[in-house]
């Protein structure tokens, strides 16, 4: 597609590892929670204090893994929703810190749940856009080790691929020559599923069990007819399936007729809690539907999940069959053991027409669910649904409810970019200055997400350009962070502070500096921020450019007057921080515009004394001895 096309354009790989981000164990809180325990050492979920994000940190018992997981960390800083973000590595414990996905591995989902086909071809499509993005890439990446357990779900069941350490970087040439000779079909462990595999792994289940419901399996129905007696009726199978549920799921009405007729039970459930009804309904088989509800089947009957038949209906986004149900008494606003209705799953899932179906047979749209608190408003904004928005509000759904996290449907809208969704709940009496238990505004969450159209829209409408965060954060250090320039402007032109502490004293410039955004930098100084304020430490801007060795920042620092000779709490110079970086281009330049060269920190080391300390510095230490 041409989406991908672009963002392929804007893929290609590093050459060096200078801007794989580093993270220290103090940056996380400190309830890491083990979730996962493999043979190369342990997943935790933790949370980064800056970014108030969950995490996974997979950390590993060899250090040639933690070697090599740098070249996959590269990889994994291309953005792209088909694959798991990874946010940079940690030294110790020796770890890769990477994107938290809530619902485990496919793997697992495969062996307890039954999908319906809408979602399980929406998996299909996810997985193969993510691998064909890899080897979309200049030069090929190649994911060798792909695999149920390395493709993971969110919340939502939307799934993304793993980066693993089994990743090649191909030349065109190499690729095609590779591509001849056989080296790109590599003989894979018992373990490893190619791709053919997981489609059939997650389209089809295995059966196995020899019984007369085989029969009804094979399609063999006259067969089945002349060997049913009336002891098969109450026989179960695997999984507590009875041969009610299995004459339902063969799509035969004749079958189901003639087993019904001989005293099957028509309420009794599988082992997950599937009723007859279920299965028929996940199949779309109307007419055992009717067949079934005619003698008398429990349509509000639910699962062991309490998801009722209207439920799994709702989530297929299947009009008829929803119809079909609620014309037989169904329970319009069911919740499951979590607290879920339908109108939730409808509403997350897109399906207007549901959505349309449901709302004439509900007194409240507002019902939140157990997990986060959400109700539906939140959901369809969550996920841009716009024209669901609109009839959720039409039918009165409140703008400013908010969920466990106190987030309003705008505090989503505004961290997922969808502008119209914003725009619409704005017009709709929507606060845009309510905070969540974070004391995040949506402001705040538009400015971390860089989505500048959302951030104006909010600024015409009162939105507070210097609210702060419970870590004093405020929208502008937020865009400075991840790297924003048009969104850095924005704020600046509605009179947001470019000089505003956030935690330990940090400006914007200073948040900049550290994560190596040169163009936030460029507009920051442009702008008039200040480049000689110092945090809590006494670092300034300058001693967090040269810490990272970020030569262009260093550069428009010294432009525009920086202190080259500013001292922190340990009276480092810039000086010092560009020799413990290694940067002789750094240490050039600062030479050139005056550093103190033989200023003394609070160790009594010089920075030729630094340098000399170091291996591979012979070029910083002529520099320093001319």
């Amino acid at each position: 597609s041409q989406m991908l096309q672009q963002d392929v354009k804007k893929s290609k790989l590093p050459e060096s590892l200078d801007r794989i981000m580093y993270f220290k164990k103090e940056e996380f809180e400190v309830d890491w929670v083990k979730v996962s325990d493999r043979s190369f050492g342990q997943v935790y979920k933790v949370k980064l204090k800056l970014w108030r994000e969950q995490c996974a940190v997979k950390t590993f018992s060899s250090a040639d893994d933690y070697r090599n997981m740098a070249q996959v960390c590269k990889i994994g800083r291309t953005k792209l929703k088909y694959l798991i973000s990874n946010y940079g590595l940690c030294r110790d414990p020796c770890a890769i810190v990477m994107e938290y996905m809530s619902r485990g591995s496919l793997d697992n989902l495969l062996t307890t749940h039954v999908l319906m086909w809408p979602k399980k071809f929406q998996m299909i499509h996810e997985v193969a856009m993510g691998m064909n993005f890899l080897h979309s890439m200049k030069p090929p990446v190649l994911n060798l080790n792909l695999k149920l357990s390395n493709i993971l779900l969110d919340d939502h069941l939307h799934v993304k691929v793993l980066q693993s350490l089994f990743f090649f970087k191909l030349s065109y040439p190499r690729c095609v020559e590779g591509a001849l000779n056989g080296v790109l079909s590599v003989k894979q462990s018992s373990s490893w599923i190619n791709s053919k595999d997981i489609i059939l792994k997650i389209l089809f289940k295995d059966s196995s069990d020899q019984s007369i419901h085989t029969y009804l399996e094979q399609k063999d129905f006259q067969s089945f007819k002349e060997v049913l007696r009336k002891e098969h009726v109450s026989m179960f199978f695997r999984d507590d399936n009875s041969l009610l549920h299995h004459a339902a799921a063969s799509g035969d009405v004749e079958s189901v007729r003639m087993v019904l007729n001989m005293g099957a039970l028509v309420n009794c459930q599988s082992v997950r809690g599937y009723t007859p009804l279920i299965v028929a309904l996940l199949r779309t088989y109307y007419d055992i539907c009717a067949l079934l509800i005619d003698h008398g089947a429990d349509v509000n009957l639910g699962d062991h999940d309490l998801w009722t038949p209207l439920h799994f209906a709702v989530q297929a986004g299947n009009d008829r069959a929803v119809r079909m149900l609620l014309d037989h008494k169904a329970t319009a606003d069911a919740k499951d053991k979590d607290g879920w209705t339908p109108l939730h799953l409808a509403a997350q899932n897109g399906h207007e027409g549901v959505v349309r179906l449901l709302l004439p047979r509900l007194v409240s749209v507002d019902e939140q669910e157990e997990t986060s608190g959400r109700t539906s408003l939140h959901m369809a904004c969550m996920y841009g649904y716009l024209n669901i928005a609109k009839l959720l509000l039409a039918k009165g759904a409140d703008p400013n409810m908010t969920d466990s996290d106190q987030a309003t449907a705008l505090h989503l809208a505004a961290e997922e970019g969808h502008f119209r969704v914003a725009r619409l709940l704005v017009t709709k009496g929507a606060d845009v200055n309510r905070v969540n238990g974070s004391n995040y505004s949506a402001l705040h969450f538009a400015a971390l997400r860089g989505c500048t159209g959302i951030c104006r829209l909010l600024l015409n409408h009162g939105a507070n350009p210097n609210f702060t965060t419970n870590q004093k954060w405020t929208p502008m250090h937020l865009a400075a962070l991840k790297g924003h320039p048009e969104t850095v402007l924005v704020l600046e032109e509605n009179k947001g502070s470019m000089d505003a502490r956030g935690q330990g004293g940090w400006t914007p410039l200073h948040l900049a500096c550290h994560h190596m955004q040169e163009e936030v930098v460029a507009v920051l100084l442009t702008a008039g921020a200040n480049p000689n304020l110092k945090e809590d430490g006494s670092w300034t801007p300058l001693h967090l450019a040269c810490n990272k060795g970020a030569f262009p920042s260093t550069l428009q620092l010294i432009a525009k007057h920086a202190d080259v000779n500013a001292q922190n709490n340990s009276k480092d110079t810039p000086l010092h921080l560009a020799v413990q970086a290694g940067s002789a281009p750094i240490v050039k330049a600062l030479l050139m515009n005056g550093v103190e060269k033989h200023a003394i920190n609070s160790r009594g080391q010089t920075a030729l004394a630094l340098a000399q300390q170091q291996q591979n510095n012979e070029d910083i230490v002529q520099l320093l001895n001319s």
